[in-house]
Parts: C-alpha cells; sequence; structure tokens
C-alpha cells in the first residue's frame, strides 16, 4: 500500500477520533499541531488505526510517534508483516 493511500485512510480516522472533520491531515502534521493530540488522544488515535488496518502494534513501536509521516511508516511495516 502507498503511502498516499495510507494517508488517504488515515483523513477520515483523524477527523472521527478527533471529532473534527476541518483537521488538514498531511504528513506533516504532528502531535504539537493539535491540542487534542495528547497522550489520551494518541492511544484513542492508535486504536482507531490498528482497527482499520487490521494489526496491533506495541507500546515501543508507538514511543517514537510523533507525526502522521512516523505513522504512514508504522502502517507500512505492519502491512509488510502481515
Amino acid at each position: 500500500m502507498s503511502p498516499e493511500t495510507i494517508l488517504d485512510r488515515l483523513r477520515p480516522i483523524f477527523h472521527e477520533t478527533f471529532q473534527d472533520s476541518s483537521i488538514v491531515v498531511t504528513e506533516s502534521l504532528s502531535m504539537g499541531d493539535l491540542a487534542a493530540w495528547d497522550s489520551i488522544g494518541h492511544m484513542s488515535l492508535i486504536m482507531a488505526v490498528e482497527k482499520a488496518f487490521g494489526f496491533q502494534c506495541s507500546l515501543e513501536e508507538l514511543v517514537d510517534l510523533d507525526d502522521v509521516r512516523d505513522l504512514i511508516g508504522l502502517v507500512e511495516r505492519k502491512l509488510a508483516v502481515s
């Protein structure tokens, strides 16, 4: 799955998770850009991504996720393994 396709699938997940359809989801969007993307929001987002893409993450994999680019990379790695 291409990074662009993953990004297209992530956009509605962000909108739904953070209950804000005005969020512009780009690869450079980071946790610091959204007040709702705090630690609790992060876990909600990850759970939604896991459900949407059909995989589970380890705690170690979540530590370095700071922006959408990192999240796309994680999805690519997880899908390559499954």
